[in-house]
Parts: C-alpha cells; sequence; structure tokens
C-alpha cells in the first residue's frame, strides 16, 4: 500500500492540499496499477490453514464440523458448506476448494477503489488488466515492481522537494529549580516530527542578564535555520523578526511564539 499525508496546515489550506494529494496520486497511477478484488481474494489470511484463500475449516452452528468457501465481491459475502459428516474431510474440504475457485473466476474484475477520480484514472491506464488479469507473468511483474518502486522513489523525491517549509519557533522564559532562577528555552522546527531543535539558556543578573540571553538565542535560532532551511532563509528571518528578540519586545510571561512560511517554498500547482 502507498499513502502519503498532505496536510492543510502545511499547504496552506484544504484546497491546496487536496490539490497536491490529487497530483501525487496521479503520478503514482501512472506507475503502479492498484490492486484488483482477484488479487485481494488471492491472498491467504494469516489464520488461514487450508492453504487455499477463502477456505475455512469451521464447526457450523457451533457444532458441525465442515469446510466453509467464502468470497467477497461486490455483490456483498458469499459463503457455502460442505459437511464432513456427508463428504468426508478430504471430499468436504476439496468441494470447498472447488466452489471458491468458481466464484473466484466468475467475479468481475474491478480495482479496489471507491467510485470517483482515482478509480476512473487507473481504469483508464490500465484498465487492460482487468480485461486480461494474466497479461504478466511473474518475471515480467517483478521487473515492473522493481522498476515501479525506481520511479516511485522518484516521485517522493520530486514531491519532498516540492512541500513548502514552515518554521516553527517558540521561546520561553522558564523558572530554573526553587531558587528563583530563570532560563530561556528555545524551539526551532521545520515541521517534520525528526527535526526539532533546541536550546537552553541561563540567565543571570550579573553575568547574562535578560538581553544578553536574548541575544544568545537569536544567533542560535539563526544557525538552527541554516541546519533546517535553504540558504537566506536566516537572512530573511533576521530582517523580518530580529526585533522580537530585544528585552522590550520581548513577552516574559507569554514568551515568543513564530509559525510562518519560509519565502520561495510556495504549495504545488501543478
Amino acid at each position: 500500500m502507498i499513502q502519503r499525508r498532505f496536510f492543510d496546515g502545511v499547504y496552506g489550506g484544504c484546497e491546496e492540499a487536496l490539490d497536491t494529494a490529487r497530483a501525487y496520486r496521479d503520478a503514482v497511477l501512472d506507475v503502479f496499477p492498484p490492486c484488483t478484488n482477484r488479487e485481494k481474494a488471492a491472498k491467504k489470511q494469516a489464520r488461514n490453514t487450508s492453504g487455499t484463500p477463502g477456505v475455512y475449516r469451521v464447526l457450523r452452528w457451533g457444532k458441525t464440523p465442515s469446510w466453509q468457501a467464502t468470497l467477497t465481491s461486490r455483490h456483498g459475502l458469499q459463503r457455502a458448506w460442505f459437511d464432513v459428516a456427508n463428504y468426508g474431510e478430504d471430499g468436504a474440504r476439496a468441494r470447498a476448494v472447488a466452489q471458491r475457485e468458481i466464484w473466484w473466476k466468475e467475479a468481475e474484475i474491478t480495482f479496489l477503489l471507491q467510485d470517483g477520480p482515482s478509480k476512473e484514472a487507473a481504469e483508464t491506464a490500465f484498465g487492460d488488466l482487468l480485461e486480461d488479469p494474466d497479461l504478466m507473468d511473474e518475471a515480467a511483474l517483478a521487473t515492473a515492481m522493481r522498476v515501479g518502486e525506481e520511479r516511485l522513489a522518484e516521485i517522493n523525491a520530486r514531491f519532498d522537494a516540492l512541500r513548502p517549509l514552515w518554521l516553527t519557533l517558540r521561546l520561553a522564559l522558564r523558572k530554573t529549580g526553587s531558587g528563583g532562577g530563570q532560563r530561556l528555552v528555545l524551539v526551532v522546527s521545520n515541521g517534520s516530527q525528526d527535526t526539532r531543535l533546541t536550546a537552553t539558556f541561563a540567565i543571570n543578573p550579573q553575568t547574562r542578564p535578560l538581553q544578553a540571553a536574548l541575544s544568545l538565542a537569536r544567533d542560535k535560532a539563526l544557525e538552527l535555520m541554516d541546519r533546517l532551511f535553504p540558504p537566506g532563509s536566516s537572512d530573511w528571518f533576521s530582517d523580518a523578526f530580529g526585533t522580537s528578540f530585544d528585552e522590550g519586545a520581548f513577552d516574559c510571561g507569554n514568551g515568543l511564539s513564530i509559525r510562518v512560511r519560509i519565502p520561495g517554498t510556495p504549495p504545488m500547482t501543478e
């Protein structure tokens, strides 16, 4: 399964995120056909012990040993039971396997997608697979999957590069222990879960008053931005928000909180 999330807050709104998600969907559908109902029906579940997908040994009505054939199609769940008492163990199982095979071959082949643009795009690109599900042999399918994985990596890299970058910066004044000491705690992030950088600056009335600590925090914030964002981002931030680190502008009670899109990283519009 291939999935990727496009958050409203990252892409500037619901419509922008939806447009980018659709573009990603279309790019992936150019490479990979969606799974069909026949492919899903051919996969054996972990609890299956019969060796045949959709065939299970059960106690019918909680007391009658039987072999059961099942298949879920667009028409709902199909089930049939073959009692061991009537056909014997092997005979009941063989009949369940045969019944399931009949249903499997008779089922209309469809892509496992909800009706709508995604399904229409898949049917346009890979409709021949619905008409002839055995179009590719195993060797050809393996080659296609390998090439597809390489192209998927390229698609992901392209969408990574087009992802808008957001700066989240928080600077808060915190107490240190019970002695009345204080410190500034700086957090800088680009919105990714694994890129949250922090720094702490102790405040001392004699050696490092608040303004000195704020200046250090500003310099550290610019340094962290150089690590997280494209060149020039820290210069832009210094011009736009540098005075926020002045003692006269800093709110000691609420601290400083900034969330802003980095210029030059617009949402994808193609």
